[in-house]
């Protein structure tokens, strides 16, 4: 008889003892990866050793809202100021943990902040030139500040930097954070910067100086009725904003200047300052829900070619132009069907601040069919054409204009006319 057949047998006659011995395997296999998978988890998650004194090639990674950084430091009041690496072995100061973050330009440090008042107290500012990105632990709960008497802010930041659930508080002396450099592409979110009341300095509580393509979002500026800047862009393109309200500034709440250009703002909320929106320079920036509230003057707009969509003040209307009961004549061309010259009828060049026309008054010299348009001195086409039926002659008429934007400031509106017979007038206000 065969081995092979010898040994068919064999498990032919034991069959009754499989079912047992199978469960006894499953249950030794599932006692062991139920003790060794934490320390395998342990190992893939943080890539190797993570001892931060080890001298192997091994690195550790940290994950905060889907992006991986290269370390995470620590900072508490309460901390030990030992290494840095958990709140109970936590760094005292935001100095020390700026200063042990690392300086390859290719890494990423996060840093969390517990609660507190965290003075980082030293002339001019603390620099921060690495990769560093700060996490707070509220807006009201976290609080950096420089008292120093030569400070000029509290961070100034060259490279990429995040900052998020935290405040600035600025003083006389000190502002708050200086943007420099298009290294920085900045993400800034559930910010507040403060100041004490009746700030006399000329401080900025937020300066943005060569800083591109940075997202500034749900941040409330407190001025306390000080002569100082909100947000000063200078020399700054592509930067968002969106969700910021700015309250009791005496000074400015945003200036625009050296050459900054298409700069996002979107809903925006400017609330007793002395100059609500100030733009100096640059191109091309675009406000979309804007609102301005108990401003001395709302916007001081010396440029006059940005974008302007839904912005509201207290003071909308003006008054009727020309403010008389003559109006300005337009004139159509000779001929049936044809336009005539475009005439000036709003000079809005020693305005500077953009402006609504919410209707054109008009009347008609005969009973006929007349054909509208209009344009403005920054536009190279026509934004508005319509057609007005004129049932008889004199017949004055309110047109509920629907431009698709706020005129900028300093911006001249022109009307020209034709009628179906040709050789008629218009009267407009």
């Amino acid at each position: 008889m065969s081995t092979l057949y010898k040994i068919k047998k064999f498990f032919i006659e034991n069959y009754r003892y499989y079912i047992p011995l199978i469960i006894i395997i499953l249950l030794i296999f599932s006692i062991f990866f139920s003790v060794l998978s934490p320390f395998i988890y342990y190992y893939i998650t943080n890539e190797g050793d993570i001892d931060r004194d080890s001298t192997t090639t091994t690195t550790t990674t940290y994950t905060y809202n889907n992006i991986i950084y290269d370390d995470a430091v620590y900072v508490h009041k309460d901390g030990d100021n030992s290494d840095g690496e958990s709140w109970e072995t936590a760094y005292t100061t935001m100095n020390v943990a700026v200063a042990v973050s690392s300086v390859d330009l290719d890494d990423m440090t996060i840093i969390f902040v517990g609660l507190g008042l965290f003075d980082v107290d030293v002339a001019e500012q603390l620099d921060i030139n690495k990769n560093i990105h700060i996490v707070g632990s509220g807006r009201h709960g976290t609080v950096f500040s420089n008292s120093h008497i030569l400070a000029d802010f509290v961070f100034n930041v060259t490279r990429h930097f995040g900052i998020e659930y935290s405040s600035i508080y600025f003083n006389s002396s000190s502002g708050g954070i200086n943007v420099y450099g298009n290294n920085t592409n900045i993400q800034m979110l559930n910010m507040g910067f403060d100041t004490e009341h009746d700030n006399t300095g000329t401080t900025e509580a937020l300066r943005i100086d060569y800083g591109e393509h940075g997202r500034y979002e749900t941040i409330h500026f407190h001025g306390e009725n000080t002569t100082t800047t909100a947000i000063n862009i200078s020399n700054s393109d592509y930067n968002h904003f969106n969700d910021i309200e700015i309250h009791d500034f005496n000074g400015t709440g945003i200036q625009i200047c050296n050459d900054s250009n298409g700069n996002i703002f979107s809903t925006i909320y400017i609330d007793g300052t002395a100059l609500g929106l100030d733009i100096d320079s640059g191109v091309g920036q675009y406000f979309r829900n804007f609102e301005l509230f108990n401003c001395t003057v709302n916007i001081d707009d010396e440029v006059g070619n940005s974008y302007w969509y839904n912005v509201i003040t207290e003071s909308m209307i003006a008054g009727i132009t020309p403010d008389n009961l003559v109006g300005i004549n337009i004139n159509t061309a000779i001929g049936a069907d044809t336009y005539g010259l475009d005439v000036l009828v709003f000079d809005g060049s020693a305005i500077d601040s953009p402006y609504y026309i919410i209707a054109l008054i008009f009347e008609t010299s005969a009973g006929e069919r007349y054909g509208f348009r209009a344009w403005y001195s920054f536009s190279s086409e026509y934004i508005y054409e319509t057609i007005i039926e004129a049932k008889f002659a004199n017949q004055i008429e309110r047109l509920e204009a629907t431009f698709p934007r706020l005129f900028n400031a300093h911006s001249q509106i022109y009307i020209s006319i034709k009628s179906e017979s040709g050789n008629d007038d218009m009267t407009v206000w």
